[in-house]
């Protein structure tokens, strides 16, 4: 009997990952959980259940109440729960059957995020047919207590809690606000949670893992172009607790090797707002000499302000995430180095957009999926320089006013025996000719490997990839990880005003490497299957790399 009661709170559970309050018990279990053959049937019949908050001996001394009652516990007082009850009625009642009706009230009540509970049957007469069992949720008992933190204000923790003393323990929520005090990457937070000193009560206590809030990182890549040197070398900060709010502030700095043909500053800084929003705001300033000789060297400068603010959004499903946030940004350019096969200097243009993306992540197709939907649009004629003239005169056929629509999808999946399988695409839609900061990328490391960065753009397009992932492995005792990888990589780009398109494709090895928290690498070697007019017309291939050492 025991094993069966474990399955069907075993497949009751399953069943109910999705969003849904009740389980259709008769559908799991059918008949078996009344009073079963060699039980002792205390009534014939059972007529009514009544759901009690607390033991009032008032209450157990009603009347009969024929049917099902759960209006005194407004938790559980939903039809598919009183549904799953009725299965009850109108069977016999035994003292293992109530022990069964209370492990299917448990139940529900985890399934709610409510599974620190008092569930009884009170003694009392049920010779009338009608049994009350008592419901009594768990209540905190004194303040949340708080461990291990050194570098973060108890506030930090405790102000980003719901829960409080003498209120019911909502382990939905309390899961919500860990998950929300865990967003910061210098922290980890789990609970413990105890039986209190007074029956009916729940201790929660949290346990802190805490980095030192301040982290360098200093890293070397080669995803520059030609223009301006194709390695890259960089140096980046983070202060994990910013101005003791537990905020993010980071700053980077990345150039040639020589500091002679690109300079970076970028800026950022991320504030966890009381009501569980997100703002962040940016800025950056790059400088370009071009590595063409005298007397032929072009120069350069572009710079940017944005502001991002999320709105993390409720789950739909167990297991779900997602969110909604809106953007706006301001970016100056002289130039189109980075973004071109043409270069062109000396000609301003700006760049005044508003956008807004909607990102969800979840499991299915037998792994994890993350889909995100980002649009921005721009009126046009908000500055001197955001006119269509200007933009003509960095990209023919480019309007100051536009909008563009960019999709991306990705999706892991387990193989067995430590096999994964990633597959990534992105798309994006477009009004028309783009400046080049706003195209899709075709080549580099981050698009199509194989090819040279920025080697080809469009402002419509897609880019695809595919990697069987190996079993990983370590090399120095599980203090680090070895991730080998095959891939395929593919994308079809568009220029609207020129009425062009390029192809792209190809296949090869990769390798990422960690080791701890202090060294990570990754390369990946891509032979091209598609040649375009960057790589004249040969097949050719082209190798990534990029390391950073952090402290």
């Amino acid at each position: 009997m025991k094993t069966r009661v474990l399955l069907f709170l075993l497949i009751a559970g399953l069943s109910r990952l999705g969003a849904q309050v009740g389980t259709n018990f008769d559908e799991v279990a059918g008949r078996n959980l009344a009073a079963q053959p060699g039980e002792t049937a205390i009534i014939p019949a059972l007529r009514g259940i009544v759901l009690l908050p607390s033991e009032s001996p008032a209450e157990l001394a009603a009347p009969a109440a024929p049917g099902i009652h759960t209006d005194r516990v407004p938790l559980l007082d939903h039809d598919p729960v009183r549904q799953d009850l009725k299965i009850f009625l109108g069977r016999p009642v035994s003292v293992p059957s109530l022990g069964r009706m209370e492990m299917a009230i448990r139940l529900q009540l985890q399934l709610l995020g409510r599974p620190f509970a008092r569930v009884y049957t009170p003694p009392q007469d049920i010779t009338a047919g009608t049994v009350r069992i008592v419901v009594q949720l768990a209540t905190l008992d004194g303040d949340v207590r708080l461990n291990g933190n050194k570098w973060f204000a108890r506030e930090r923790y405790t102000g980003g809690l719901h829960i409080r003393p003498g209120e019911a323990l909502d382990m939905t929520s309390l899961n919500a606000d860990l998950a929300w005090l865990n967003r910061n990457p210098f922290r980890r937070v789990t609970p413990v949670i105890e039986a209190g000193a007074q029956p009916g009560t729940t201790r929660v206590t949290l346990q802190a893992e805490e980095q030192f809030p301040l982290s360098l990182t200093a890293g070397y890549d080669n995803t520059g172009t030609k223009a301006t040197d194709e390695n890259r070398v960089s140096a980046a900060v983070q202060w994990g607790n910013a101005f003791g709010r537990g905020d993010l502030l980071n700053y980077r700095f990345s150039a040639d090797p020589e500091l002679e043909h690109m300079r970076s500053h970028a800026l950022g800084y991320t504030a966890f707002l009381p009501w569980r929003h997100l703002l962040t705001l940016q800025g950056s300033y790059a400088t370009i000499d071009s590595t063409m000789p005298e007397p032929f060297t072009q120069s350069g400068k572009s710079w940017q302000v944005g502001a991002r603010y999320e709105i993390p959004l409720p789950a739909p499903h167990a297991n779900w995430t997602q969110d909604l946030s809106f953007t706006a940004d301001f970016k100056y350019s002289d130039n189109t180095l980075e973004f071109a096969a043409i270069p062109i200097t000396g000609n301003v243009t700006h760049i005044a957009q508003v956008g807004a993306n909607y990102g969800v992540t979840f499991p299915a197709f037998g792994g994890q999926n993350d889909a995100r939907l980002e649009v921005e649009a721009s009126p046009g004629g908000l500055t001197g320089r955001n006119t269509d003239s200007a933009f003509a005169g960095s990209r023919p056929g480019a309007k100051a006013a536009y909008a563009y629509a960019r999709l991306g999808l990705r999706h892991q999946h387990a193989l067995g025996r430590g096999w994964g399988l990633n597959l990534s695409a992105d798309t994006q839609f477009a009004t028309g000719a783009l400046l080049g900061t706003e195209q899709l990328n075709g080549g580099g490391s981050s698009a199509v490997r194989g090819y040279r960065e920025s080697s080809a753009f469009g402002d419509w397009g897609v880019v695809g990839s595919a990697e069987l992932h190996a079993p990983g492995f370590a090399l120095f005792k599980g203090r680090d990880r070895v991730d080998l990888f095959a891939f395929i990589d593919a994308a079809s780009l568009r220029l609207c005003h020129d009425n062009e398109s390029t192809d792209l494709a190809s296949a090869g090895p990769g390798v990422n490497y960690q080791f701890g928290r202090h060294f990570s690498l990754r390369a990946a070697y891509g032979w091209q299957l598609e040649a375009i007019d960057s790589s004249r017309g040969v097949y050719s291939g082209y190798g990534h790399l990029s390391a950073s050492v952090a402290w």
